[in-house]
């Protein structure tokens, strides 16, 4: 994710639309699991799935919880039309024009009926793919596996901020 490895360089970090709205956010593990799960279950055949999704945070939550990571100010830039910006060229843009609606609504997906048909849940007995992940354990992992350009580390603060998530957003 582009705003992961900016944060990380300190870079400018684009903010689409509009930053205060709620966005569903998948992780890929969950994406798996909800391809998957279905397939293995004959009455899964010709409906409609909304994967496994967690609660949707604000894109400005989002930026929080890297900020906390982090453990220094991100350079927000708010993109609210669009138009070039970091990483995002002219051509990308132009062509991404049509689907920039996407941040100026709210984003919510509704993935219960996945959830309780193959009981896809946060439920304890159940190991983590089984389960929608909690954005802020997904954000820190993206963060964890990215260094910043040119090596490095996280700072010391940041370093140890890292165990304390990793610890917190463990499922229960």
């Amino acid at each position: 994710m582009a705003r992961h490895r900016r944060a990380l360089d300190q870079g400018q970090v684009p903010g689409l639309g509009d930053i205060d709205l709620p966005r569903s956010y998948t992780c890929i593990g969950d994406v798996a699991a909800g391809l998957a799960t279905p397939g293995e279950h004959p009455d899964g055949d010709g409906r409609i799935w909304h994967l496994p999704t967690a609660p949707a945070p604000t894109t400005r939550q989002i930026f929080t919880m890297i900020e906390e990571r982090t453990g220094r100010p991100l350079d927000i830039t708010v993109v609210d039309e669009p138009r070039p910006v970091c990483p995002f060229d002219e051509v990308f843009m132009a062509e991404y024009a049509e689907m920039f609606y996407q941040y100026t609504e709210a984003q919510i997906v509704d993935s219960s009926a996945i959830e309780k048909a193959y009981g896809l849940t946060r439920i304890r007995s159940r190991p983590p793919w089984t389960r929608p992940r909690p954005v802020r354990a997904a954000a820190c992992r993206a963060l964890r596996t990215q260094r910043p350009r040119g090596g490095g580390t996280l700072s010391g603060a940041a370093a140890r901020r890292s165990v304390q998530y990793r610890s917190r957003d463990r499922y229960v």
